[in-house]
């Protein structure tokens, strides 16, 4: 048997806060009217999680998506930022920008406290659909 990697347990801490997001916010775009089964929809991110490990699993950082907005127009972040900006505030924002400028160096434990700490978080808003 492969031992397992970093990587390994960082895909299994995004499937949990994904799932999580997900349904949290009940299948409801952020960046456009489409909801659906929160199963088809993605947890797409504001600030790209590509521009560091900051921003890659903070809560404020991401939310529901369909496939076009997060995908095919790229996260949509004229409208992702601007509606953070509208419900959250110019503060938030600040945070985000601040924040992918963070230096974070996950380990293997890291990833399963995170994925532990989301399964928990799902199970709770699980229980009470």
């Amino acid at each position: 048997m492969r031992k397992k990697n970093l990587s390994y347990y960082k895909k299994k801490a995004w499937e949990a806060m994904s799932k999580y997001v997900r349904t949290r916010d009940k299948g409801q775009c952020f960046t456009c009217p489409i909801r659906k089964d929160p199963k088809e929809m993605q947890a797409g991110h504001c600030i790209p999680k590509a521009h560091g490990n900051g921003v890659y699993f903070d809560e404020g950082n991401v939310f529901c998506q369909c496939y076009r907005c997060n995908i095919n127009l790229g996260g949509n972040g004229a409208v992702y930022i601007e509606k953070i900006r509208r419900l959250y505030g110019e503060e938030e924002v600040q945070r985000l920008m601040k924040l992918q400028q963070a230096i974070v160096k996950y380990s293997i434990q890291d990833f399963i406290d995170i994925r532990e700490k989301f399964e928990e978080k799902y199970k709770k808003i699980a229980t009470k659909a």
